[in-house]
């Protein structure tokens, strides 16, 4: 089953991202399953493989990175475009004030930047944080379209 996925997301283009779980375990050899990763063209070098344990958590914080930088931006250059959002989600924190959560559609976003929201009062507001929406805080500084 794995070895169809992984031959349709070639076939498709979409770039794999490899990971060697359970390195934990007292009977993981992670240097052997990532050399069999490459030997299956899964990964060109076997450097590129992740080293993973979700019970100890070695590992976890470098899988989101590696999955944005293996996708590339799209030929069509929506950051060129107007900065268009959606907004998705909205609360109220007692030390940050409002917090929402939205999508970048078109364009980019960066800290400082001024917005206003459409069928709202017409101000405009400073964009005072940026980040991605990780279960941990990932404060980036700037959204892009894509």
């Amino acid at each position: 089953q794995t070895l169809k996925v992984a031959a349709a997301a070639r076939a498709a283009g979409v770039p794999l991202v490899c990971a060697a779980s359970k390195i934990d375990l007292p009977t993981a050899d992670a240097v052997e399953v990532a050399l069999e990763l490459a030997a299956l063209e899964f990964t060109k070098d076997p450097e590129d493989v992740l080293y993973v344990s979700a019970k100890s958590g070695d590992g976890v914080d470098g899988v989101m990175p590696a999955i944005i930088d293996a996708f590339k931006q799209p030929a069509d250059d929506r950051r060129a475009r107007p900065t268009r959002c959606r907004v998705l989600d909205g609360r109220y924190d007692i030390t940050r004030g409002v917090v929402a959560v939205i999508q970048c559609v078109d364009g980019s976003l960066r800290e400082g930047d001024r917005i206003a929201f459409l069928g709202g009062d017409g101000k405009e507001h400073t964009v005072q944080e940026l980040g991605l929406l990780t279960p941990a805080h990932h404060r980036t500084g700037f959204l892009n379209a894509g």
